[in-house]
């Protein structure tokens, strides 16, 4: 399998099996999952209302390219993922409702975009 976003060198299927961790978007890990760290994230609403949906962005700070877009798995079902972040860049984090539910008209309404 090769990413059509490979941008380190190492096909994908080369990268999976044999180097877990590694990061295939980002060409400074040299594909080698010892340059990486794991960074496992869980977003989402468990309060058992399912009125809320939510995402988890990271940015690479130095460029302010999004390197995750991690998305809950539904209303009422928090999404758990692993990713690998290259060690010793900067990175910024953003958590942003993405909609709710209002109860009074069961209607899903977006929510507002970042100020």
């Amino acid at each position: 399998m090769t990413s059509r976003f490979l941008t380190d060198g190492v096909s994908d299927g080369d990268e999976v099996p044999h180097s877990p961790g590694s990061c295939p978007n980002d060409a400074d890990d040299g594909g080698d999952p010892a340059n990486c760290v794991t960074l496992k994230l869980t977003v989402g609403d468990p309060s058992g209302s399912e009125s809320e949906r939510w995402n988890f962005e990271v940015f690479e700070e130095a460029t302010g390219r999004t390197v995750v877009r991690h998305c809950d798995g539904g209303f009422g079902t928090p999404g758990s993922a692993e990713y690998a972040l290259v060690k010793g860049k900067a990175y910024t984090f953003r958590r942003q409702r993405k909609g709710f539910v209002c109860k009074f008209v069961r209607q899903v309404i977006p929510a507002c975009p970042p100020c």
